[in-house]
């Protein structure tokens, strides 16, 4: 099975129930995007508008056409007129009394191709909500659930080496080569530019030497999207012990069952490090299994397939086709 293998592969369109105001002081666009992750993105923008505080109520991953939702204060609105940005277009639909914020995404609706197939397989129209890759930083780097981990334990040196110099094989070679060179010595000129969080901690570091105002430093959003990608992970381990249709996602105030007492002990964490200084993690629920609806498959065709349906916030197309083809 391989999934995106080019950009038109895998489009995502946002479903958001936007409430337009003319009086509203926030303008609402439609951000659609190819090959750019959301964060980045959004750099890209604050740069060209001087817009910092951009809101919106969902990550989109790199690979792919992307259609997002993202609002800004009225006042930058001819900025965002004149932006021109190699495979970023803007589309002003009104304004708005409320910042788009997270809790307001209701879902996604996807149109991809799946390429790489023998066959045709049995689609169902349910699966096991894993938390997929994106979650814990995409293919190519997947380790945000263990920086999460380490600041949860206030082991601000580990978070560092995680965050910033460990190398993965999967990266790409620029990649791994600058990641070994900051090893050897720790120089935030030899990151890649377009790298600002990581600049900025290694910079923070060397003219402090300390390991937790390096890390602390980091936007709280960016901080707390550690913390969850380890409530994440530990959801999925669980998942994969027993499914259910409601499964807890952990926090400080949870009350774990023998799984997740057996799982905690094994990984070293108890219930008081998910507060942390910065944020504090909340138990919560989550479906265990989720319903694929508007779903549409199309013929067979050589050896790919071509699929649309809708998922609700927070469940990944990725894990829903995984399990698909998984058997074929």
């Amino acid at each position: 099975m391989i999934l995106k293998f080019q950009p038109e592969d895998f489009k995502v369109k946002e479903v958001l129930d936007l409430k337009f105001d003319e009086k509203g002081n926030y303008i609402y666009f439609l951000l659609k995007k190819k090959n750019w992750t959301t964060m980045k993105a959004l750099n890209e923008l604050s740069k060209r508008t001087k817009c910092n505080d951009f809101g919106y109520a969902g990550l989109k991953d790199y690979a792919g056409i992307t259609e997002q939702f993202v609002s800004c204060l009225r006042k930058y609105e001819n900025m965002l007129k004149r932006v021109k940005i190699k495979d970023i277009s803007i589309k002003i639909l009104g304004y708005g009394t409320k910042q788009i914020g997270l809790g307001m995404l209701e879902g996604n609706d996807f149109d991809i191709i799946v390429r790489g197939l023998k066959k045709s397989a049995d689609v169902p129209d349910e699966f096991v909500n894993y938390f997929g890759q994106q979650r814990f930083g995409g293919e190519f780097r997947a380790n945000t659930h263990l920086v999460g981990k380490y600041l949860m334990k206030r082991d601000y040196e580990k978070a560092f080496f995680e965050y910033v110099l460990r190398d993965y094989e999967t990266e790409t070679k620029d990649h791994r080569e600058f990641r070994r060179k900051l090893r050897e010595k720790l120089d935030f000129k030899i990151i890649p530019r377009y790298l600002i969080n990581e600049i900025s901690v290694v910079r923070i570091f060397t003219e402090t030497k300390d390991y937790k105002k390096a890390m602390l430093s980091l936007p709280k959003r960016l901080l707390t999207l550690f913390l969850q990608a380890y409530q994440a992970y530990l959801f999925n381990l669980y998942l994969k012990i027993k499914v259910a249709d409601e499964v807890e996602v952990l926090g400080f105030d949870s009350k774990p069952d023998e799984i997740y007492t057996n799982l905690l002990k094994k990984e070293g964490i108890e219930l008081k490090d998910f507060k942390t200084e910065f944020y504090n993690l909340h138990a919560g629920k989550r479906e265990g299994i989720v319903k694929v609806t508007k779903l549409k498959v199309y013929p067979f065709k050589g050896s790919s397939q071509r699929f649309r349906f809708f998922l609700p916030k927070g469940s990944y197309a990725t894990v829903f086709l995984e399990q698909v083809f998984e058997s074929t």
